[in-house]
């Protein structure tokens, strides 16, 4: 008996242990921590009744970040909201294993006072993400939505303009860098202003390794990308110069040297007008990698181009000779080169004043220009371009020198094609207006100046236009193709 009693024991001890090791063999249940919404449908069976069942297909949806964003086109009438959002059931998926409230299917009342939030609980169920929803009016193409960001009279600035000098700027992602002085009187600045609300935050550096200082800037652009570029106006025989900045903060370096030669004037321009280099100039692409840099000489037909590859441009320009599209016989002190593409054979938009004024596109591999179809009032040669939300715009600053008072007109058109024509629309207008009419009537833009420019946000939902006003300030302008919608 006592032999069996040992062999019971001894047999529970291993069963026991063998059961011990087996736990441990076994896999650790580890439950998953996703909370995310994959994603969200509107049930829109309550349109089935409308006529226009456009309106469903231009009904999106976006999910950002933490945001679930449903996007209604605008104009929509406000019976066709309520009958869209009222007692409205979402379809919804979530991470595996996870749980949201409300659930899928749930009706919910999106036009109330309280913001509507889908909370997901992740399978732990204690990891948790919140989302809230928001609606937005929405542009299917353009933009929607006009206001003015911000504005700044010449007066404002700790540096202020002074009559006919301040001509150009730079737009980068982040700031306005304003030229002022160096003209005609007083000490060149670069002055860099916040793009988000106009503020100062100090100067531009204007010392070039090794050690020599830019003491004027005729024209300047940005890049787009944060790089910005500089450059003299230089006559027959002098150099033309383009200084390169990296960034707002960078040094500059000298990145085109050029002796002005080779130029066949059209006429015979008068001594103070002669075959000028540096008037206006634009870039185009990345000026850290690949980009093209165009200006264009006076008196003559001759657009100038410099790629610039790895940061380094050409030691000399490409000539391309502008065919005129109208009556146009040559440049003269008006006009803006702005190239619609990155490559070598896009097509190039020419906006210029005097000797027959004209605004065309000239095709880049052809060299054939394509005029304008829609009449224009030609604005004073000062011009840009952006592409936005599937509209490509051409953006011109129209500058009135000899009315009493002058104006400064911003303009915004869109056109589609330039197969035998450009075509416009969406005419909208910006009129800062100036500070002040001399004392003796001489104007402060006597010169008919100014610059403009446009950039893209960061989000991609919207874009900024730059204008300035020799004399008069810069206004920012923002457009939108988001509107957001609140319900009482």
């Amino acid at each position: 008996m006592k032999t069996n009693r040992l062999f019971n024991k001894i047999a529970i001890v291993l069963f026991v242990a063998l059961s011990l090791a087996s736990c441990k063999n076994e896999p650790e249940v580890v439950l998953k921590t996703d909370s995310e919404i994959k994603s969200f449908a509107l049930d829109l069976s309550s349109l089935d009744a409308l006529a226009d069942q456009t309106i469903k297909a231009s009904i999106s949806v976006e999910i950002v970040g933490e945001e679930i964003q449903i996007n209604l086109p605008f104009g929509l009438k406000p019976d066709t909201i309520n009958r869209l959002l009222n007692s409205n059931a979402a379809t919804l998926t979530v991470s595996e294993g996870a749980t949201v409230s409300p659930a899928s299917g749930t009706p919910v009342k999106f036009n109330s006072a309280t913001p509507v939030y889908y909370t997901v609980t992740a399978e732990d169920g204690v990891s948790k993400t919140a989302y809230k929803v928001r609606f937005f009016e929405t542009a299917q193409k353009g933009y929607g939505v006009i206001s003015e960001y911000w504005r700044k009279n010449g007066t404002a600035f700790t540096d202020k303009f002074t009559d006919n000098n301040e001509k150009t700027f730079a737009l980068t992602p982040t700031h306005i860098v304003q030229q002022i002085g160096g003209l005609y009187g007083g000490t060149l600045k670069l002055v860099k202003v916040s793009l988000l609300d106009g503020s100062e935050t100090g100067y531009a550096k204007l010392v070039v390794a090794p050690g020599d200082t830019i003491k004027q800037i005729r024209a300047m652009a940005g890049d787009r990308k944060g790089s910005f570029i500089g450059c003299n106006l230089a006559a027959p025989g002098g150099d033309f110069k383009v200084w390169c900045w990296d960034n707002v903060d960078a040094a500059p370096r000298e990145l085109i040297k050029w002796n002005v030669s080779d130029l066949t004037p059209v006429g015979t321009p008068p001594s103070w007008a002669g075959n000028h280099v540096g008037r206006r100039i634009s870039v185009i692409g990345d000026l850290k990698t690949q980009a093209y840099i165009y200006t264009y000489a006076n008196y003559t037909l001759d657009i100038l181009r410099w790629k610039v590859t790895d940061g380094v441009a050409a030691s000399s320009p490409e000539f391309i000779h502008y065919t005129p599209g109208g009556s146009m016989s040559r440049f003269e002190l008006w006009a803006s080169i702005v190239p619609l593409g990155a490559t070598a054979t896009s097509d190039i938009l020419v906006n210029a004043a005097c000797a027959g004024s004209e605004v065309g596109v000239m095709n880049g591999i052809t060299k054939q220009t394509y005029m304008f179809a829609t009449a224009v009032a030609t604005p004073k040669g000062i011009a840009t371009y952006l592409e936005f939300n599937n509209v490509k715009y051409y953006i011109p600053l129209n500058v009135e020198a000899y009315a009493t008072p002058h104006s400064v007109n911003a303009r915004l058109y869109d056109y589609t094609t330039t197969t035998n024509s450009v075509e416009m629309s969406n005419n909208w207008w910006l009129t800062p207006q100036p500070e002040k009419i001399e004392a003796d009537g001489t104007l402060k833009n006597g010169d008919a100046t100014g610059c403009i420019d446009a950039i893209l946000d960061a989000d991609g939902l919207g874009f900024k236009v730059v204008a300035l006003g020799t004399g008069c300030g810069i206004v920012v302008t923002k457009f939108s193709k988001k509107k957001e919608l609140t319900f009482n």
